[in-house]
């Protein structure tokens, strides 16, 4: 994938996760916990494995992110960050009200 392709991936999906491992079958206890918060809220999300070329997933979000852990979590086109950040959004109950169950 190239910049523009990421982009796109983006702005055109609700939820977009770049995290290690695949959609059901994370790799890592990060993504593991943001692919359950997403199972829930928005089970249409995207799945991005970074795992095949982390060094050039690594250097292609830097341009959009400039963050370097994973899993990026990218809600309505915005980079809202990593599973701290998501985790957090849930508990003060904002992933619910973007997603319509309040």
């Amino acid at each position: 994938m190239n910049i523009e392709e990421v982009r796109k991936v983006i702005s055109t999906n609700d939820v977009v996760i770049f995290g290690k491992g695949k959609k059901g079958e994370p790799e890592c206890g990060d993504t593991a916990e943001v692919q359950g918060i997403f199972d829930e809220l928005a089970p249409e999300y995207i799945m991005i494995d970074i795992l095949d070329d982390k060094e050039g997933w690594d250097e292609l979000l830097s341009e959009i992110t400039d963050w370097t852990s994973f899993p990026q979590v990218f809600l309505q086109g915005e980079f809202i960050g990593g599973s701290n950040e998501v985790m957090q959004l849930e508990e003060e109950g904002i992933l619910e009200e973007k997603f319509g169950m309040h």
